[in-house]
C-alpha cells in the first residue's frame, strides 16, 4: 500500500484528508474493489481500504472505520487505500 498523498499526487491531485469520512463506505469501496469477502469494520488512520494480502485474517475485504481519524499520508502494507483525490 500507499499513502492517499502519494497516489493522488501520481494523478496530478491531491488529497483532502476531510473527504476520507465522505468515502468511508462499503458502497464506494465496493465501487473500486472486489470486496470478496464483504467488508469489515476495523480501526486504522489508513481506512478506508481493501485488505489485498491474503496472508491476513481480514484478506480480500474492505475495511471501513468508525473508531479513527484517517489521514492522507496513513498506508499500511497489506491494503490498497480508497483516497478522496481532488484538483491542486
Amino acid at each position: 500500500g500507499q499513502p492517499c498523498s502519494a497516489c493522488c499526487a501520481s494523478r496530478g491531485l491531491q488529497c483532502d484528508a476531510r473527504q476520507i469520512e465522505f468515502i468511508n463506505r462499503c458502497e464506494y469501496l465496493r465501487q473500486h474493489f472486489p470486496c470478496e469477502q464483504g467488508c469489515g469494520h476495523q480501526v486504522g488512520s489508513e481506512i478506508p481500504c481493501y485488505v489485498h494480502d491474503t496472508s491476513r485474517d481480514t484478506a480480500q475485504q474492505c475495511l471501513v472505520t468508525d473508531g479513527a481519524i484517517s489521514t492522507c499520508e496513513a498506508f499500511h502494507f497489506a491494503t490498497t487505500r480508497l483516497c478522496a483525490c481532488v484538483p491542486q
